[in-house]
């Protein structure tokens, strides 16, 4: 009733206060977007950020450089083994759905020959990584 309707009107009066308050700061963050500081030092940061980059990029020795080059090469060369092994097998699969009386022996053959590329490829990866330990030594 009366104090109920008086406690609304308080409350109300209050809200508009906060609400003009609100509008205020809205405003002048406005117009401080529209008018951007001279001063602003973001572009100074980034420009140190680049300089400090660049440098710990060209800080690397030569010894680094010729490792970097070397994992490189034996990761593009692992990987494309693994994409060459995966279009065999596929290969394999075809052939497997072609004729299913052979199923277990191509299933059979399909494992040895897996397990022989696998057997490969570590060879050749354990002996390209002794080849690069080697010539980074002399």
């Amino acid at each position: 009733t009366a104090v109920e309707n008086t406690r609304r009107d308080v409350e109300n009066v209050r809200r508009d206060a906060e609400n003009a308050e609100l509008k205020a700061r809205v405003a002048k963050l406005e117009e401080d977007s529209r008018h951007p500081r001279k001063d602003s030092s973001p572009k100074k940061l980034a420009d140190s950020v680049i300089v400090n980059e660049v440098v710990s990029v060209n800080s690397k020795s030569s010894e680094e450089k010729m490792m970097d080059s070397f994992l490189d090469e034996v990761n593009k060369k692992i990987v494309s083994d693994g994409i060459r092994q995966r279009k065999r097998d596929e290969k394999l699969a075809k052939v497997e759905s072609i004729s299913p009386e052979k199923g277990k022996q191509v299933s059979v053959n399909k494992r040895a020959l897996r397990k022989e590329n696998q057997k490969k490829q570590r060879e050749k990866f354990i002996q390209k990584v002794s080849e690069g330990a080697v010539t980074e030594m002399s």
